[in-house]
């Protein structure tokens, strides 16, 4: 008996951040493939120190966007099941780490800060 043995691609796309006013969400990047089981790592910066509220969304194709997991200014990390989000804001910086990447994880990956 031959058995066979396949892995799922996860796709994950990722777009700019959203922009509020003159300041800036910016998310590298732009598009990351891994396989099943694999970790993801999504990278977002911001430029307005003032920013204490960081989410993350993610937007299957053709659906509206989903919230995954967000992180506020007093927190260094938060976790939501598969999703982590890690905050270093003296270097204006957060990232989404997803574990065991799932093939309904693939999709449309946004930043976000307010």
């Amino acid at each position: 008996m031959v058995k066979s043995l396949g892995a799922s691609l996860v796709m994950l796309f990722f777009q700019l951040g959203w922009v509020t006013s003159q300041s800036k969400v910016k998310q590298s990047p732009q598009f990351l493939q891994v396989q099943e089981g694999d970790t993801a790592l999504i990278n977002c910066s911001f430029t307005d120190s003032n920013f204490d509220y960081f989410p993350w969304y993610q937007q299957v194709s053709g659906k509206a966007l989903t919230f995954l997991v967000a992180i506020r200014e007093t927190q260094d990390m938060q976790e939501e099941g598969r999703f982590i989000v890690h905050l270093k804001k003296s270097a204006k910086h957060y990232f989404l780490h997803i574990k065991v990447c799932q093939p309904e994880d693939s999709g449309f990956y946004f930043c976000a800060a307010t």
